[in-house]
């Protein structure tokens, strides 16, 4: 069921199937054939075979109902995707530029290994960094939770935060998992706080995290913890730190585990970082957090545009059964209104227009 639009005149191999219509807009089909109820309900009752040797019966096939509009409103919903696809390229292309803008200024505001300053700096500070080993930042270094949990999870209980909720420096809530009071309440002496440091022991080792405001008395399982201050540090600043090629490579060093990657907190006791003046820190650590919040601005963005498309996608056609047989058809386009589709467009035109 694989299907591509040609962009080419060309040939192509008799092993592929291809379809030409007359006064018809490939875009605004490809849309149709692509979509998974077209996949689902009309192609797979004409698909034999199994696994890869999977083959249509294209007699079949041909006699499969689709939707049909006039060759204006195909044009016009054609036109309204492909200006909704350059304004997702575009703002990809804006996301990776972000980061990869973090990635080298990451490498230059951190010392790299045998030098005591970074190259670039904010304007004010000239001191030296110094090396410290974390043991002399954080009194406890120490293992969250590691056993069976599962028998505690509950649908809605306390947030219990697990390696899956740490990725390249932030908490995510993309996956949850809530436990009940008595197994919380007995974590008590672990909770984290807010400002504490937790980084991945086992599977994505070394990727870390500061527990936020709202995250304050969280319960986690099998995270390394920084608790407990010794020395004023901003845990932003460390944070970053372990992003740099450096920290990755030093922390890849101590890595334990041929199938399965881990660290020991044992070995990030004795783990070595640079530390400038707290107020340096303050300053680099803010700068990476706006940068951030940029990034995550513009994922958002993307998102947004990416579920417009999609609900746009299963709206373009709706689905009824023919009551006489209960032979289910395709009915005409639901986006009825030209007009509607227009100014659509002219929306996502002007917007396009602003992002450049």
């Amino acid at each position: 069921g694989g299907l591509e639009k040609a962009t080419t005149l060309g040939i192509i191999s008799p092993a592929y199937h291809t379809f030409h219509g007359e006064g018809t807009d490939s875009r605004f089909y490809y849309l149709y054939f692509r979509s998974k109820k077209f996949i689902e309900q009309d192609l797979k009752p004409h698909v034999y075979g199994i696994r890869d040797g999977r083959s249509i019966d294209i007699e079949g096939m041909k006699t499969i109902e689709i939707p049909w509009t006039s060759y204006t409103e195909q044009q016009v919903i054609g036109n309204y995707i492909d200006t909704m696809d350059s304004l997702l390229s575009l703002h990809q292309r804006k996301l990776e530029k972000l980061k990869i803008l973090k990635k080298a200024i990451l490498e230059k505001m951190f010392p790299k290994n045998g030098t005591k300053v970074p190259e670039i700096r904010f304007s004010g500070f000239t001191e030296d960094w110094e090396q410290r080993k974390l043991s002399s930042i954080y009194k406890n270094i120490r293992n969250a939770f590691v056993g069976t949990a599962t028998p505690y999870y509950v649908p809605d209980g306390h947030f219990y935060l697990e390696s899956n909720n740490i990725k390249d420096g932030q908490i995510n809530r993309n996956s949850e998992v809530f436990i009940n009071d008595e197994f919380y309440y007995q974590q008590k002496d672990k909770w984290l706080r807010t400002g504490d440091m937790v980084m991945v022991q086992s599977g994505h080792v070394g990727h870390a995290a500061v527990i936020p405001e709202n995250l304050d008395k969280t319960a986690a399982h099998a995270l390394i913890m920084f608790t407990d201050q010794i020395e004023e540090i901003d845990p932003y600043f460390l944070n970053y730190q372990y992003q740099t090629t450096t920290a990755i490579k030093k922390i890849s060093d101590i890595t334990k585990g041929n199938t399965i990657k881990h660290i020991l907190s044992s070995d990030m006791q004795n783990f070595v970082v640079n530390i400038p003046r707290v107020e340096e820190q303050a300053r680099i650590a803010a700068f990476f957090r706006n940068l951030d919040n940029l990034i995550t601005l513009h994922q958002r963005k993307l998102e947004k545009l990416r579920q417009i498309k999609k609900s746009i996608l299963e709206r373009m056609f709706v689905w009824g059964f023919d009551a006489r047989n209960q032979r289910r058809k395709q009915s005409m386009v639901e986006i009825i209104s030209l007009n509607c589709i227009v100014s659509a467009f002219w929306w996502l035109e002007m917007l396009l227009l602003r992002e450049r």
